[in-house]
């Protein structure tokens, strides 16, 4: 299949132009032309997303995470050169496929067996609202953890019980003020210190990487439906994280 094909296909499921202002989708490196049989799929293209698709022959890197975002004045760093010398195409598909109607915050929701989903208000469309059975604070903290098989999440608690939950991918931070009165906690990542403390709701970060892990298996499930054989890499850079 022809990568003006791919994109295509994939603008079907999380439109191009719904993307933020800010960031940078679709086809980053390569030619519309190019055939692809084979894909590697990731969060973040690295050193071994790129050894990956030589080692398999990968055509092209599907990413959800943009190779880069700010315009480039030069290219000489050593992973965008493997790229290119290698003719591996990039596609990147990241805040439309957040927000795609069964693109990222959906599928978290659902791993957390979210109920009664709805936006969190009519303007913003980054993060869904659902409900669970009630239950102690601290439980859904540790359901959380097992279902996204996070190695720790950090909890900070203002309510003993949870019933309503607000979850965005990535950095959901933006949406504390619009949750107060709405939600009893926001499940996302990369709260900053001052943001946590005037916070009206309880927070549970999770982790980016662990917010998003979800954007792989949608991104390779598209692309299994157009025949493209699917590569995904073993372990992502921050897996290495250890908590001591």
């Amino acid at each position: 299949m022809k990568i003006n094909e791919i994109l295509t296909n994939l603008d079907k499921f999380a439109p191009w132009e719904s993307a933020s202002d800010w960031d940078n989708v679709g086809l980053l490196v390569g030619r519309t032309d190019r055939n692809i049989s084979k894909a590697v799929v990731c969060l973040d293209i690295d050193e071994s997303a790129v050894e990956l698709a030589l080692e398999f022959g990968a055509e092209l890197i599907v990413s959800h995470h943009p190779l880069f975002i700010s315009p480039l004045k030069f290219i000489c760093n050593e992973l965008y050169l493997r790229i290119i010398e290698n003719k591996i195409n990039v596609i990147c598909a990241h805040t439309n496929l957040d927000i795609a109607e069964e693109g990222v915050n959906y599928r978290l929701a659902k791993a957390l067996k979210l109920t009664n989903l709805s936006h969190i208000s009519q303007t913003e469309e980054f993060g869904l609202m659902g409900e669970i059975s009630e239950m102690a604070t601290v439980d859904f903290a540790e359901f959380v953890k097992k279902r996204l098989q996070a190695p720790f999440v950090e909890l900070y608690s203002l309510r003993e019980k949870v019933r309503t939950v607000a979850v965005c991918g990535g950095n959901g931070s933006h949406l504390l003020p619009l949750l107060e009165n709405k939600a009893d906690i926001l499940v996302s990542a990369d709260f900053k210190y001052h943001q946590i403390i005037d916070s009206k709701v309880s927070i549970l970060d999770v982790g980016h990487y662990w917010s998003e892990s979800v954007a792989i298996e949608i991104l390779q499930t598209q692309l299994n439906k157009m025949n493209i054989e699917c590569f995904v890499p073993k372990r992502h850079k921050i897996q290495r994280l250890e908590v001591i």
